[in-house]
């Protein structure tokens, strides 16, 4: 190759080189724009899959404490349910009697400690607590608890605003038979009341972390 055609040779070489460095500066930025957009699109997908799992545990974890917290609503409630059923079902109960009634009452309201008061209601509605004794003129025969427990089922009434007191309460209704027999027909019905309060007192007790709060709707 003659020495022209070396120096042309090298000419053009030169020359493509130019253009490949050119054509490779005016890309390099579309390069690297578009490798931290794909890197930034695959952190961000991870992030978000991150943070729908931590999210997702969260949500289990916070539905399971509050499952936990009406699993010991549910229980305490249980418990004065019984205790109320007990009550109904003692002989004292069945003679109607308040001279007889009113002083067993009186002393299990002491030694149970959960209740505001107990209240023997006749079937005609007319009514005695371990409040006021005797409720002069006062009836609960259309109470939707009186009315559940004189049909023979034991109840837990929402709140209501008790007549002889003005209190809002809770009752828990248990039928009173003449016999152990189930099937017969309730004679009466015994309330054992709580103080709206006494259940908000259940509920603060459940522990949900901080800036967190319970709550609880009716029955």
């Amino acid at each position: 190759m003659h020495q022209s055609d070396n120096q042309q040779w090298n000419h053009w070489k030169r020359k493509l080189g130019d253009r490949t460095r050119r054509v490779s500066n005016r890309y390099l930025p579309l390069l690297l724009v578009g490798a931290v957009a794909i890197t930034g699109g695959f952190a961000f997908a991870s992030y978000r899959i991150v943070q729908d799992l931590i999210l997702q545990q969260l949500k289990q974890k916070a539905m399971l404490s509050v499952q936990q917290g009406v699993d010991e609503i549910d229980q305490w409630l249980a418990i004065r349910k019984a205790e109320v059923d007990t009550l109904a079902n003692t002989a004292t109960l069945r003679s109607l009697d308040w001279k007889l009634v009113g002083p067993q009452l009186h002393a299990e309201n002491t030694r149970i400690g959960e209740f505001f008061s107990f209240v023997m209601i006749k079937p005609d509605g007319t009514f005695w607590n371990t409040r006021v004794g005797f409720a002069k003129g006062l009836n609960l025969s259309d109470r939707g608890y009186f009315k559940i427990a004189m049909a023979g089922n034991s109840t837990i009434s929402d709140p209501f605003v008790a007549r002889s007191t003005g209190d809002t309460l809770i009752a828990i209704a248990a039928p009173i038979r003449q016999t152990l027999d189930l099937d017969s027909a309730p004679i009466g019905v015994l309330n054992g009341n709580l103080k709206i309060d006494q259940v908000k007192t259940i509920i603060n007790r459940l522990k949900y972390g901080d800036n967190s709060y319970a709550f609880a709707l009716n029955s």
